[in-house]
């Protein structure tokens, strides 16, 4: 849970490693001299000992004579809930910029390339994606397209198939391997996760919990619930029910009424898939399947309205008038009454000025028998690296996207802990390896982005939202066309080859 909680010092040596071995292979031999003639070099040899145990990266690197490489990805200008950035210009103090731009320059000192990126607004990377394809069009070696838009861009033929491409080693730890595998339909992935952007991590749902009205209600942190495996939806369960305290019948925030959580109705998509519910899986042959609704499916819904149908417990942004126009429920939580938040992680930014201590956590399991955490991305406008179909050079995006993913994997996250644990309220070591755990287990719902399954989880969510579960009719009448639906897909890539 904590492999990738790398010190700043351990990431320095690396960085630095890296950079020297392009030009200097005798730093070895001088060492032991060293230490024995100056003893502040004993500092040093430790750093360089503790640093070797850092992941290495053991793949063929090479020189891309100065090769400018090009990103066209969202501007960070009109993003407000996750951080797009790759490539920043330039080190400005700030702490994930300044991540970001070392990593840009280890890279490129490695590769001998330069890296850019070029922003636009999210709503038109499909369409640029699009026009340059057909175009014939190269200047764009990778773009980071919305996966709401990605399941278009594949049936109509216009990405490049990544395992096509040996230099992107999908089985490290610097990809996320479970989104790379459960995307990969008949040995094709039109697409990634990783942390070249930290776009997918921020756009993860995750639980906030106000740790000071726990407190008061003497109630215990989930966080060894989680570490132990055994934060599962009773246990959510029974937080939520002991900590709600209303004693009104008008929804009043920030007075002394105490509720539940507030969020808005994707949560119910979090909540289900955190469960290990799907509604499609792919086979062995790496072809997706609709699965059967099972009496486990059921029971994950009763879990789930036992905390919706208590309008106290769980308030819907949208459905209930909230008090603050933004209609925002991140900025409700910050009133200091409810005990849950749930929304992306990248929202965690917004609760800077939150007066009262708060963590986060990973969705909730079924029960501890579930193998692991399932931590859901959002359904829509999530950033993921693709490559254009007229990419002139795979060994060469390849090697750049791998090397980069892989710096990424050993220089970002310390930083990006740091991040977030220096905000006010939020506890260091125990949100730190929350952090870790929902990173790890992070996931993409494949129905959504292709449509198939999302006419039946839309309605099943409205139900569970009400607290019903008055589900039986939906799955009934949707659930024979989510296999219709997977089928012409899959005959229009097949088309495609």
């Amino acid at each position: 849970m904590k492999k990738n909680r790398i010190s700043l010092l351990l990431c320095a040596a690396v960085l630095a490693l890296n950079v020297m071995s392009c030009g200097d292979a005798g730093t070895a031999d001088t060492k032991d001299t060293a230490a024995v003639t100056n003893p502040s070099a004993i500092e040093t040899e430790a750093v360089t000992e503790e640093a070797e145990t850092v992941l290495p990266y053991n793949y063929e690197l090479a020189d891309f004579g100065g090769y400018e490489f090009v990103f066209l990805n969202e501007g960070e200008i009109e993003n407000n809930w996750a951080n797009p950035l790759i490539a920043p210009e330039a080190a400005d103090g700030e702490t994930i910029n300044d991540a970001l731009y070392n990593r840009k320059i280890a890279v490129e000192d490695a590769l001998n390339v330069s890296i850019r990126e070029e922003g636009i607004s999210g709503d038109t990377l499909a369409t640029v994606t699009k026009k340059t394809v057909t175009a014939g069009d190269a200047t764009y070696d990778a773009v980071m397209n919305r996966n709401n838009d990605i399941g278009s861009l594949i049936t109509g033929g216009y990405l490049a198939d990544l395992r096509s491409m040996e230099q992107l080693h999908f089985d490290e730890p610097w990809w996320d391997t479970i989104v790379c595998e459960n995307a990969t339909l008949l040995d094709k992935l039109y697409f990634a996760s990783s942390d070249i952007s930290l776009f997918p991590f921020e756009a993860t749902w995750v639980l906030y919990f106000n740790e000071t009205l726990l407190n008061r209600y003497d109630i215990e942190y989930p966080y060894d619930l989680v570490r132990d495996g055994k934060w599962t939806l009773d246990e959510f369960y029974k937080i939520v029910k002991a900590g709600t305290n209303v004693s009104g019948t008008e929804y009043n925030p920030g007075g002394s009424d105490i509720y539940g959580i507030v969020t808005h109705n994707q949560f119910m998509g979090a909540l289900m898939a955190g469960a290990g519910e799907k509604f499609l899986a792919v086979d062995d042959t790496g072809y997706p399947r609709a699965l059967e609704i099972t009496d486990r499916f059921y029971d994950v819904a009763q879990k789930i309205t036992s905390i919706t149908a208590d309008k106290n417990q769980y308030v819907d942004r949208v459905q209930q008038k909230l008090v603050t126009p933004s209609t925002d429920s991140t900025t409700e939580f910050m009133m200091g009454t409810f005990l849950f938040n749930a929304e992306t992680l990248g929202h965690i930014y917004k609760l800077r000025s939150f007066e009262d201590n708060f963590g986060v956590l990973p969705m909730p399991k079924y029960d501890e028998a579930q193998e692991s955490y399932i931590s859901m991305m959002a359904t829509w406008g999530v950033l993921l690296t693709t490559v254009p179909k007229t990419n002139t050079d795979p060994v060469r995006t390849g090697t750049v996207l791998d090397y980069l993913a892989y710096q990424s994997y050993i220089s970002l996250m310390e930083p990006y802990y740091d991040a977030f644990l220096t905000q006010k309220g939020a506890r260091n070591e125990d949100s730190a390896d929350m952090l870790s755990i929902i990173r790890d287990t992070r996931d993409v719902n494949l129905g959504y982005l292709f449509s198939w399954s999302n006419s039946m989880e839309e309605p099943i969510r409205t139900e569970l939202m009400k607290g019903s579960t008055n589900i039986a009719s939906i799955i009934a009448k949707y659930e024979s066309k989510v296999q219709t639906a997977i089928d012409k897909t899959m005959k229009k890539i097949e088309e495609n080859d």
